[in-house]
């Protein structure tokens, strides 16, 4: 399956004094593009299902940086699935300039359910077990 692809440009707020984004952005960076995905396909990383209210807490996220991405420009984030679990999923987004990587990171999020007791990590429901297995990337190289 093709990665979901999102177009951006950097704004001057997620700039250091450099010029360049900001390495705490590439994390809000990617986690806007799955919220965009998940919408996109009419779900949400807060929803309602079947009187349980579902969250994705992170559990891990982690970047490699390999060219700078400046202010006012355009890239794209191809966010793909590395690994759906019994109740986690792991993201895959690459941040690119035309044909130029500039980042690589993997985030993981587990299913939750979420009550006033907390949180608890539950089965993915099969809503988003289906879309998120659609987008599973193919290839084991980096």
């Amino acid at each position: 399956m093709s990665p979901y692809i999102a177009h951006r440009r950097l704004d001057f707020a997620q700039t250091d004094l450099a010029g360049v984004a900001h390495f705490t952005e590439y994390f809000r960076i990617l986690e806007s593009v799955e919220h965009q995905f998940l919408r996109e396909n009419g779900l949400s990383v807060v929803m309602d299902l079947d009187n349980v209210k579902v969250s994705w807490p992170r559990v891990s996220c982690g970047f490699d940086f390999f060219l700078p991405l400046r202010f006012e420009e355009d890239f794209e984030v191809h966010l793909s699935i590395e690994r759906v679990g019994e109740k986690s999923v792991t993201y895959r987004g690459e941040f690119r300039r035309g044909d130029g990587l500039l980042a690589r990171g993997r985030c993981t999020a587990v299913c939750c359910s979420l009550s006033e007791g907390g949180l608890e990590g539950i089965p993915i429901p099969e809503v988003y077990r289906d879309l998120l297995c659609r987008y599973q990337w193919e290839s084991s190289a980096d």
